[in-house]
């Protein structure tokens, strides 16, 4: 018996020596639960990119709130926080973030500094480290008074512009209707302008027109080589023509 259970707790693996009898817990059945869990991680691991996407969220993040991605508190008429997340909310979030920055899931560069911050707003909103209520006090209060700012400016740019536009409808009226009846009289000048420029520059371009060839103009009574009196009617007889080039050329037919 004494072998057996020698043999029981003998460390096979000489890396484990000094920390614990084996590398992942004293007993067999605890290092079989560290090899199981360490499978499951490995199975539900994801991958680099979404690891990067996650931890950029958490440092890009202005507040707890947009960290774990939870909604941020607001107030009542009396200005009091309103904000309720339960454990099992909380819980979840952190599931679905460790995945990217835990050192157990994560094998990104910027885990260590992911992880941080994630168990830094985890432990304030889980009121873990006691600062849950003077934290959302102080973000309510804040809240409050950027939209107040907001507000301010706002009506100061309203009341800029309003009276001006209020202080006399009527008079506003009739200045609108005179700078359209300008703008309708601007632009019966410029269409006539254009229509008497487009008129010049065409009796322009027809008078730079040189003079039509001979051979578009009407021809001329053509000659006879005999008198009317001479001339015998149903007779052939030839006649002199010219053409268009001023050249003679005869002609027969009956008269």
């Amino acid at each position: 018996m004494d072998v057996l259970r020698s043999l029981k707790h003998e460390d096979d693996n000489p890396r484990g020596q000094g920390r614990s009898l084996y590398i992942d817990g004293q007993t067999l059945e605890e290092a079989q639960e560290a090899e199981e869990r360490r499978k499951a991680i490995n199975a539900e691991k994801i991958s680099l990119t979404k690891q990067e996407q996650g931890i950029l969220k958490l440092v890009q993040a202005k507040n707890y709130f947009q960290r774990l991605g939870l909604p941020e508190p607001r107030w009542d008429a009396r200005g009091e926080p309103i904000w309720e997340c339960g454990d099992r909310v909380l819980s979840r979030v952190y599931n679905d973030l460790k995945k990217c920055c835990h050192p157990e899931w994560s094998y990104h560069p910027r885990r260590k500094q992911g992880f941080q911050l994630l168990t830094e707003a985890l432990d304030t909103l889980s009121n873990k480290d006691g600062k849950r209520e003077a934290y959302v006090r102080n973000f309510v209060r804040e809240a409050r008074e950027k939209e107040r700012l907001l507000k301010d400016l706002q009506r100061g740019l309203l009341e800029e512009e309003v009276p001006t536009a209020a202080a006399n409808p009527a008079a506003e009226a009739d200045e609108l209707r005179k700078q359209m009846a300008d703008k309708t009289k601007r632009m019966l000048q410029q269409s006539r302008a254009r229509a008497k420029a487009t008129e010049r520059a065409a009796q322009k371009a027809a008078a730079s027109l040189p003079a039509a060839p001979s051979k578009y103009r009407k021809p001329e009574s053509t000659p006879s080589l005999l008198n009317d009196d001479d001339q015998e009617p149903g007779v052939q007889r030839e006649s002199a023509v010219r053409d268009a080039k001023g050249k003679k050329k005869r002609r027969v037919g009956v008269f």
